[in-house]
């Protein structure tokens, strides 16, 4: 916990189980997170063990947070559990698996003003786009500008990137403005956003074309 179908949403998640004991006593819970042997490209074998600080009554659910710096995101993973009454280990659990998907924000509705027929009027236009976090969190907008691939006689590659120095809130329009002295009258361009709450990249938009 927290999870959303299935997958963890953090990386230091919340492993819970409920204990029982046929003595009523109270237990630590132990677990124990690999990484699941049908995943690829990921790494193979144990990633952490841990034992809760606390005990738990019998009946009640036990939970072990994994720490930071252990998980990544994306990756596919296992763990069982066990629980341990008066210096006595219980069996370990068969095997649960799950995987990490950080909650990301996304980029939509991108935008260049001022414009006329597609064309910034400006060399120092503002780069707009809708941004949206599913926690509903605020987001900085992160731009690549480029020299558009197809056009000849002008150069090629990035021009300049750049972050706002603003956050937004979920489901409002971000901008960043392209400084002084990048551009110039006549080049045909192209550009991209993305959008960063908690300290997570969402993932880069299409390239969008202007001129």
């Amino acid at each position: 916990w927290p999870h959303r179908n299935g997958a963890a949403t953090t990386l230091t998640p919340g492993l819970y189980a409920t204990v029982t004991d046929p003595e009523s006593r109270s237990s630590t819970l132990s677990v124990e997170v690999e990484h699941d042997p049908a995943a690829t490209g990921q790494g193979s074998g144990l990633i952490w063990s841990g034992t809760s600080q606390n005990t738990f009554t019998s009946g009640s659910e036990g939970n072990v947070s994994v720490p930071a710096g252990k998980l990544s995101d994306g990756w596919k993973l296992r763990w069982r559990a066990r629980a341990t009454a008066g210096g006595i280990n219980g069996a370990w659990s068969p095997w649960s698996t799950f995987s990490v998907e950080l909650s990301k924000p996304s980029v939509s509705a991108l935008n260049v003003w001022p414009h006329r027929n597609g064309a910034a009027t400006t060399l120092t236009p503002g780069l707009y786009a809708t941004v949206t976090d599913p926690e509903s969190r605020s987001s900085t907008l992160s731009v690549e500008v480029e020299h558009d691939p197809a056009a000849t006689g002008q150069g090629s590659g990035l021009i300049w990137s750049g972050t706002s120095q603003n956050t937004f809130t979920s489901g409002s329009e971000g901008n960043v403005s392209v400084p002084a002295g990048k551009l110039s009258d006549g080049w045909k361009l192209r550009w991209r956003a993305r959008a960063t709450a908690g300290g997570i990249n969402g993932a880069w938009s299409p390239w969008s074309t202007f001129f």
